[in-house]
């Protein structure tokens, strides 16, 4: 009776999934597959809903578990190639497109047949292109290294020479304090993840809880992440991984979806000292993931997915188990964890918009997770006292700084648009001095957004020269206090950024001028065009 069921709903879900009401067919088959979790097609039509959606990872979760049901299953193998695809993973997609070609019939093959194997075959050919270009270098983005090699010292270790001399003097306002906080976390990850080793019998040994710090300072302060000797680094990386896999039992070739559904009853059967470090090292490692791919292959998409759906869990988990103790529940269920990877998430937005500056649904979809962000700051106004400065400056006023840009951003891309051309500059210019005001003044992103407060306040209507001049003298300053710390960072190494900030202090040079030669007022309203 129950696979008659099981039967209709699979109908039902694709009569729905063929008037594209996926959330509803989603449904459906949901509800088939608690009656007949056996049923590979189920778990591959559920997997297409969730591609139809752009829930890429619980695509692949489901039509990995349809291809276990039915290793012969081409279509399933297809669906979880196409997801990888999505993800821009093109070894499991290769190797997915592989499989769906190898389980198609090979003789009397329908017209139907004929044109999934012509296109299996070329989607097969067009991933293993990608493939050989990504494993050349041919793939990355100019982002690839977050850090240059040479003899200059990086932001974090100019940092951890300051700590004293701030701590002596009482200024908590400082990126100095982000980075050393950060850096120390994901330092402390990457001493334990190099220690893991193999036996003489093949097995890992090695501490553990060496994800913890790499997600952990990742989630203070992102730009601390680098490798050094990329190879070497991720060797290391997938030792520890495994370690920490063999040890627990994370889902981590599952998608989010599943995990909702079984860590629940995972709970009732173990308790939370079993599941609380399985939810855990999955967050993690998406996280990981998704920093690993987009720092390494320029890979936004699929560092944005990962993003996503850790958010997806914790929000979910946060409100199931709101009555759980915060310390039975782990960290990863914190506010402040929660806010420092929704920053990051806002981050993988941005990035993936700026690709084509197409799918407008992103940029709304930034100004959306830029105000969750900042409502949650409105609740949480942080620790009053200064035990650790780097973490409320990680957590409160970066994320705030964060959520403004993105504010900005909104508004100047409506702007770039025509729409509302010169409400819209100027809300961004806003927007920016805002953003600008939430970092320190020796944090490269202060003067950064100094710079882009200027470019729009000065389109037209205009600002007066008294408030030009203001923001112009406290970018230079900016600027000089930057470089003490961040000087090795790709955006003060990039020739447009120099180009950039010297335009802005000529421009206030030229300004200064007008107002000793010419005469002119310090409530004259200037533009861009002003001369």
């Amino acid at each position: 009776m129950s696979q008659d069921t099981a039967t209709r709903l699979k109908e039902e879900g694709n009569a729905l999934f063929i008037q594209g009401k996926f959330d509803e067919a989603l449904v459906k088959y949901t509800e088939g597959i608690e009656l007949d979790g056996s049923n590979a097609i189920l778990w591959a039509n559920r997997s297409a809903c969730h591609l139809s959606m752009k829930r890429y990872l619980d695509s692949v979760g489901d039509s990995r578990k349809a291809t276990e049901l039915d290793p012969m299953y081409y279509k399933a193998w297809a669906r979880l190639a196409t997801a990888n695809d999505a993800l821009k993973e093109y070894l499991p997609s290769s190797l997915a497109w592989q499989h769906a070609l190898d389980t198609l019939p090979t003789e009397n093959l329908t017209p139907m047949q004929e044109q999934q194997r012509q296109e299996y075959q070329k989607r097969l050919e067009e991933s293993t292109d990608r493939l050989h270009r990504k494993a050349s270098g041919g793939d990355r983005s100019v982002n690839t290294r977050y850090y240059r090699d040479g003899d200059g010292k990086q932001p974090w270790e100019v940092a951890g020479e300051m700590i004293s001399a701030l701590e002596a003097s009482g200024n908590t306002s400082s990126s100095a304090w982000v980075l050393h906080g950060a850096y120390k976390e994901f330092a402390e990850g990457v001493r334990i993840m190099k220690g893991v080793t193999v036996d003489e019998g093949g097995n890992l040994r090695g501490e553990e809880n060496g994800l913890q710090h790499l997600a952990n300072g990742i989630i203070r302060e992102d730009r601390v992440f680098h490798m050094e000797k990329e190879a070497l680094w991720i060797s290391a990386y997938n030792r520890l991984e495994t370690l920490e896999r063999e040890r627990h039992n994370p889902w981590l070739a599952a998608g989010p979806d599943y995990l909702k559904r079984e860590a629940p009853s995972r709970l009732a059967k173990k308790g939370w000292d079993v599941i609380r470090p399985d939810i855990d090292l999955t967050i993690r490692f998406w996280i990981l993931r998704g920093k690993i791919e987009g720092a390494l292959d320029g890979n936004v998409v699929s560092e944005n997915e990962y993003y996503s759906r850790c958010l997806e869990v914790l929000e979910w988990g946060r409100e199931l188990w709101r009555d759980v103790p915060a310390s039975e529940r782990g960290e990863v269920f914190d506010e402040a964890f929660i806010r420092g990877l929704r920053n990051l998430y806002l981050e993988s937005i941005l990035q993936c918009y700026g690709f084509d500056r197409v799918d407008t649904k992103l940029v709304e979809k930034l100004v959306v997770e830029a105000d969750i962000l900042l409502r949650s700051l409105e609740t949480d106004p942080g620790p009053h006292d200064n035990a650790d400065p780097g973490f409320k400056l990680s957590f409160y006023n970066y994320c705030r700084g964060n959520a403004y840009a993105c504010k900005a951003f909104f508004h100047s891309d409506l702007a770039r648009r025509g729409l509302s051309v010169d409400q819209n500059n100027q809300l961004a210019g806003e927007y920016y001095l805002q953003a600008a005001e939430a970092y320190p003044v020796d944090d490269e992103k202060h003067c950064r957004y100094l710079n882009s407060a200027l470019q729009h306040l000065s389109q037209h209507p205009g600002l007066t020269a008294r408030r030009m001049l203001d923001i112009m003298t406290r970018f230079r300053v900016s600027v000089n206090e930057s470089k003490k710390i961040w000087n090795q960072h790709p955006s003060r190494i990039r020739p447009e950024k120099d180009y950039s900030d010297g335009m802005v202090m000529q421009r206030e040079n030229e300004l200064r001028r007008a107002l000793l030669e010419r005469g002119l007022s310090l409530d004259t309203v200037v533009t861009k065009e002003s001369r």
